[in-house]
């Protein structure tokens, strides 16, 4: 009933609770339940029991960020708080030193296989959806798998070669009035498929940079989602493909200075990349770069009336 699937979606949102979920196999059980809900047309009990997975996926994706922490510091503390049983997801190896400490190696997240089975099943249905509040937890899940959750040997790019015409066509929807939510999971999802070379061609190939600035771009837009914006900006400027595009779109990062709090600082952050990259061989600023230096110049006077004295 209503009640039970409630108090799912409650339980799911506990850590420990979603870890035992898992463990005991929900992530396959729920997708069963929602095959069986699509065949009846139940739509309501339907959306409750994808929003259970979507607070399942967002514990795999943080106990897959912890994983990471505790991997680069040597140390599981990181994992307290999100799994009882840590020894389950790291591979650790008793060092033969005098310490006899446990090193680190690997994380063993990637032999859980807790969503490879499911990810085609995601997709189709992220991309097919026509209820507005299901397609919102959809593609939340996708957001919050990474390259360890799909099937062995697939990476994001074959998946965005395989439905690629269908994601362009949803990415286009974000200069459509649709409503907020919609669109910011659209944002995240398009910044976590930049994640290798061959998806940052795709990117620009289909000229989704551009469909991001003229979002950023109109007057009176929510605050997250210019947020998010500049979070995908930052991931394409990892990669050259995408990097001249964003590049292009330097002045509204400026425009974002004006802003307080982490705004600002991903405008800053954004800015410090443009300006790393613009440098020709020998270290020397391009146009973008000297803008930028020069706006950053100008903001130290603004903030020190002394020093715009002496510049003076």
């Amino acid at each position: 009933g209503k009640g039970i699937s409630g108090l799912l979606v409650n339980m799911s949102l506990h850590p420990l609770c979603a870890e035992e979920m898992v463990r005991l196999g929900a992530i396959d059980h729920i997708f069963h339940i929602i095959r069986k809900l699509t065949k009846s047309q139940r739509h309501y009990s339907s959306q409750i029991i994808v929003k259970v997975l979507r607070n399942l996926s967002i514990w795999t994706k943080c106990l897959q960020c912890r994983l990471s922490e505790a991997l680069l510091i040597q140390d599981t503390t990181p994992l307290l708080g999100t799994t009882q049983h840590p020894d389950s997801y790291v591979d650790a190896v008793k060092e033969e030193t005098s310490s006899d400490e446990n090193v680190l190696h690997a994380s063993l997240y990637w032999e859980k296989h807790f969503w490879d089975a499911h990810v085609d099943f995601i997709m189709k249905h992220a991309l097919q959806c026509e209820d507005e509040n299901l397609l919102v937890d959809w593609i939340g899940i996708l957001n919050n798998l990474t390259v360890d959750d799909l099937p062995g040997g697939v990476q994001w790019h074959d998946m965005l070669d395989e439905y690629h015409s269908s994601i362009a066509d949803h990415f286009q929807k974000l200069l459509d009035p649709l409503h907020n939510d919609f669109k910011l999971e659209l944002i995240i999802w398009l910044g976590e498929l930049c994640s290798s070379k061959e998806s940052s061609y795709w990117i620009t190939s289909y000229n989704l940079i551009a469909v991001l600035a003229d979002l950023l771009s109109q007057p009176k837009q929510d605050a997250e989602m210019r947020l998010q914006i500049l979070l995908a900006y930052e991931k394409f400027l990892l990669y050259e493909e995408t990097r001249f595009q964003v590049a292009g779109v330097v002045d509204q990062m400026f425009d974002c200075l004006d802003e307080e709090g982490s705004l600002r600082l991903a405008a800053e952050r954004c800015l410090v990349l443009i300006e790393e990259f613009d440098r020709d061989s020998d270290g020397t600023p391009g146009e973008i770069g000297m803008c930028i230096l020069q706006r950053r110049y100008e903001e130290t006077l603004i903030a020190n009336p002394r020093e715009r004295s002496l510049a003076t």
